[in-house]
């Protein structure tokens, strides 16, 4: 029986689709078919252009300028705290005169330059709103402290997809411990490069110590519309649930970036500028 010309073309491009997909599925990591896919992904961010952000995000830059002003780098914790404390001792100390005040005044001119952890933390916590990075490295070194718990995913969902975590961090470089439990939040601020060195992912979830450590981005995603971080649910191998969104990753939990654009798309000051006033 001779089937109908239509129905033979049909399956003819049936087989092709079929083959194509399976030569694709089998070299899919390889080289040149890797090569061909983040080529494409990048030339549709280009074709789609600009997005521009809206108000919420700013990015306030430690650069060059801020580093001849404020010197070299790390910069004193007491510059990132509001100085009112501070100034008021300061203020008080120059005010007294006449010998008799001179202890009083030593006290309060080292109080004005005495505890700048301790500042700093009473000014996250007094916002809120601060989340601090973790950087996660591959070299043993000491355990997590107890507090780092608090900052790792504690809601799970079930998923179909058997997770695959190619990266398997063995210590962290934390925040200390005054600022990091004054924070909101704790993320981790691992870049995931591709084949050709452009950062087009961002991990979501990363094992460490028995628990998932969510990215940075993550907890800034949910801090934004006020969800709590332990309804925040993570569905291994599969994304993330924030409230009623579904952040989709694939199984090694990589979250694709949707970039709004190439550098300077969101507006940027010098810190030197912000403590200035400007």
């Amino acid at each position: 029986m001779t089937l109908p010309r239509g129905i033979r073309s049909a399956g003819l491009a049936l087989v092709s689709a079929c083959l194509v997909l399976l030569v694709f599925t089998a070299f899919a990591d390889k080289p040149l078919n890797r090569g061909l896919e983040t080529a494409s992904l990048d030339l549709r961010f280009r074709l789609r252009g600009v997005r521009p952000p809206g108000p919420e995000v700013a990015v306030i830059l430690v650069d060059d300028r801020s580093l001849e002003a404020l010197g070299r780098w790390p910069l004193s914790r007491t510059l990132f705290a509001p100085a009112d404390l501070r100034e008021a001792s300061r203020i008080a100390a120059e005010a007294l005169t006449g010998e008799h005040n001179q202890a009083l005044r030593a006290a309060l001119k080292r109080l004005a330059d005495s505890d700048r952890d301790g500042r700093f933390a009473v000014a996250i916590r007094a916002s809120g709103h601060v989340l601090l990075p973790i950087g996660l490295s591959f070299v043993d070194t000491l355990g997590e402290p107890a507090w780092l718990s608090q900052s790792t995913y504690v809601r799970f969902e079930k998923s179909s997809l058997m997770p695959v975590f190619p990266l398997r961090p063995t210590s962290a470089v934390l925040p200390i411990e005054t600022l990091a439990v004054a924070a909101a939040g704790l993320g981790h601020a691992t870049i995931a490069y591709d084949r050709d060195g452009a950062p087009r992912y961002d991990y979501a979830a990363l094992p460490f110590e028995g628990d998932f450590l969510p990215s940075l981005s993550i907890r800034a995603a949910a801090a934004y519309p006020g969800v709590v971080w332990p309804e925040v649910a993570l569905a291994p191998g599969a994304g993330v649930r924030i409230d009623d969104l579904m952040v989709p990753t694939d199984r090694a939990m990589r979250l694709l970036i949707n970039y709004r654009g190439p550098r300077d798309t969101f507006p940027s000051f010098s810190f030197a500028d912000l403590l200035a006033g400007g």
